[in-house]
């Protein structure tokens, strides 16, 4: 490390050496001359511990000699743990945090961002397996026909592991006094080292491949341990980019000025993540089928199946685009990452990102960037008749340049798993019949086969996600079944196969983004009071609040829920554990009104964050007068005396009037967006509705 002794002229912004301490032990020469580095070269670095006292340190000097330059300004460390340590030299089982902070040019504090020094804890009973695939025993990856294909797989994490994770007598990391080669290992550390296995899947097909039996995978992953230990979700939890994130930065790719989506994939991403700092080990062993006995390996960071596994790969990627790329993290969509001066906008999902650039020469600099930082596959770049996959969703772009998100692929598999690939398409999602049925059933107590009801918590589950990802048109349907089939009722298979019936008819529909559609930012809110109320035979008094926020027409966020609100004017039979009902139409659309508004500024914080053009004041349709009126403090209704106007929901919603950070309007129920998401509807309505959220895929696609 270069010495630092003859450093002058040190910044009176800055903590000075003797001010720092580790628990009233002696700082080390060589922090003192680590500190004096930080002082003397940039001015506005801080380092504060976790009860924000200025120049205390509970850590090693590795929380204080961090300070590079960044586009923009600087960024000094703050060390941070749980509770002080009796000395410096202690390792522990909870490790501190670095708190980034970048300045601007004149001193003015631009982000701050949290990251783990040392990324993981002690291991061990620390581990859980996650596999995301169906797995093949040894005696099918044995078989003649896939021997071959996977071992050159196993071959490959083998290696990968050699390369990134397992510790060799020669390296650096064997000098740890943990470290004992693996033929002098004794009969009880063989017996207490941590239990992993290899996992062998056939991947999913890619987009445009015909070969049907997919690529071979093998993956070395700890066994699940989670039933002993399980460690806290604060210490687990890894953030993903919520699915309206995503399709907002795709509705406002603008390709007539040049915006480019792209992708690519990071090669065993959570092999890339930082090793351990601490000279820390962990002894593994997994049974090697095709050599038929047991390996012993050392490793020295994360690898598949730790509970740790997500946020210490997130902690890295996060790591370095912003401090490396200068990228600032979107503080109100984690894992979101965007460059304002070169308009670049990267989303997340684990390893899987999705880009945006606002012109080929930033993209290909964040590519050749990343691809430097990071072990990456080939790049995919979205282009007319090229189709991209992220998340399982294909996005694809027609020859006009309309971008489109898709999950025919997906539904198709659905429906011939339920061997329903040939079946009659129905005309809607759902029908008033299909829900009198069900609650006739309920109010009966006439319950189906637990073999069916199996089958149907199968079918809702693959319905939920293609209405959270790319269908809209469903979330009427699949919020109002979600609630009556998890009883049992008879009836709810038949009802989710007359949804999946009709996603035959829709498998081909799409979020469109049209070229050159410009209308921008939208939303509407809706109510339907106690709508189920007859349909139900008195049964379900809830009102429904329907969300809709549009970008450039292209639907971005929906939601269709039972709402949870106070008072009633009915009386029911039926008991809730929560006084749930609203008093009249003015009330449950006043309730729609403010949780819709929250959904909309949501999403209007994040277009500011990454340079998206919306509204000021955000605009907000709907369709209720009198809600309006009592929102704008204009008017009031004798049947919502009930609502504490002190209440947050309510002082939130009309400060967000009052400070022009938002606008109501009315237009008529026809015409507003969000009705559709509040009742069954059919026919030409329900038609015209439809085609007017989602468009048609290209016959190519």
């Amino acid at each position: 490390m270069e010495n630092f002794d003859d450093h002058e002229g040190l910044s009176n912004k800055s903590p000075t050496a003797d001010s720092l301490r580790a628990d009233s032990e002696p700082v080390p020469e060589l922090l003192h001359n680590s500190v004096a580095a930080i002082e003397s070269h940039f001015d506005g670095v801080f380092l504060h511990d976790s009860d924000g006292e200025q120049g205390e340190l509970y850590w090693s000097m590795e929380a204080v000699c961090g300070v590079i330059p960044v586009p923009g300004g600087v960024f000094g460390v703050e060390s941070q743990r749980n509770a002080p340590t009796a000395n410096m030299q202690t390792m522990h089982t909870n490790p501190p945090n670095l708190n980034i902070t970048i300045l601007d040019e004149e001193g003015k504090v631009k982000q701050t961002a949290e990251y783990g020094k040392n990324l993981a804890c002690y291991v061990g009973i620390d581990m859980a397996m996650e596999v995301g695939a169906v797995e093949l025993t040894s005696q099918e990856i044995l078989k003649p026909e896939n021997k071959e294909d996977f071992q050159a797989a196993h071959t490959k994490e083998i290696t990968a592991m050699r390369n990134k994770r397992f510790v060799r007598p020669e390296d650096e990391a064997a000098k740890s006094r943990q470290f004992v080669p693996a033929a002098e290992l004794t009969n009880e550390q063989k017996r207490h080292a941590l239990a992993c296995r290899v996992i062998y899947t056939r991947k999913r097909v890619e987009l445009g491949n015909d070969d049907k039996s997919g690529l071979a995978k093998a993956r070395l992953v700890a066994k699940e341990l989670k039933c002993i230990y399980k460690k806290e979700r604060k210490e687990t939890y890894a953030a993903v980019p919520a699915h309206e994130g995503v399709r907002l930065l795709i509705a406002s790719t603008d390709v007539e000025a040049g915006e480019e989506l792209s992708s690519t994939d990071f090669d065993t991403a959570y092999l890339q993540a930082f090793k351990w700092q601490d000279e820390r080990l962990v002894l593994i062993k997994y049974f090697d089928v095709f050599i038929g006995h047991m390996v012993y390996e050392w490793i020295n960071g994360v690898i598949y199946g730790m509970q740790t596994g997500a946020i210490d790969w997130k902690t890295t990627f996060g790591y370095q685009m912003t401090v490396k790329l200068g990228f600032q993290e979107v503080k109100n969509m984690e894992s979101m990452y965007h460059h304002t001066e070169r308009g670049i906008t990267v989303a997340v999902h684990v390893d899987d990102p999705l880009t945006k650039s606002k012109n080929k020469e930033q993209r290909e600099w964040y590519h050749h960037n990343i691809e430097v930082l990071f072990k990456c596959k080939a790049r995919k770049y979205l282009e007319p008749n090229t189709a991209m996959d992220y998340c399982s969703i294909r996005l694809s772009m027609s020859s006009e340049g309309d971008i489109h998100l898709d999950n025919e692929i997906y539904i198709q598999s659905c429906l011939t798993a339920m061997g329903m690939e040939e079946c009659k398409p129905t005309l809607t999602p759902i029908t008033d019949e299909v829900i009198k049925n069900l609650y006739r059933n309920l109010k009966e107590g006439r319950k189906q086969t637990d073999e069916d009801q199996a089958s149907t918590m199968k079918l809702l589950g693959q319905a939920m996600w293609i209405n959270q990802t790319t269908h809209p048109v469903i979330a009427t349907a699949v919020s109002m079944l979600s609630s009556l089939v998890k009883s049992q009722v008879e009836g709810a298979l038949e009802a989710m196969k007359h949804l999946f019936a009709y996603l035959q008819r829709v498998k081909k529909k799409s979020l469109t983004k049209k070229r050159g559609v410009r209308t921008g930012f939208r939303a509407s809110s809706d109510a339907d009071w106690a709508g189920l109320h007859s349909k139900s035979l008195g049964q379900e008094l809830r009102s429904r609040t329907g969300t809709l926020v549009t970008y450039d027409d292209m639907p971005v966020a929906w939601k269709s829920y039972f709402q949870k609100v106070t008072g009633t004017s009915r009386d029911s039979k039926v008991e809730y554990d929560e006084d749930l009902i609203a008093t009249s139409s003015a009330d449950s659309e006043t309730h729609a009104a403010g949780d819709s508004a929250r959904v909309a500024l949501h999403l209007a914080n994040i277009c500011d964050e990454i340079d998206i053009k919306v509204p000021k004041p955000l605009v907000m349709m709907m369709d209720a007068q009198a809600s309006r009126d009592f929102i704008e403090a204009t008017g009031t209704s004798t049947r919502m005396k009930h609502i504490d106007l002190r209440e947050a929901w309510i002082c939130n919603l009309r400060s967000t009037l009052h400070s022009k950070q938002m606008i109501i309007e009315w237009e008529a129920g026809e015409l507003n967006e969000s009705d559709f998401l509040t009742k069954i509807t059919t026919g030409e309505k329900f038609r015209k509705r439809q085609d007017k959220l989602m468009g048609d895929l290209p016959e190519t696609s």
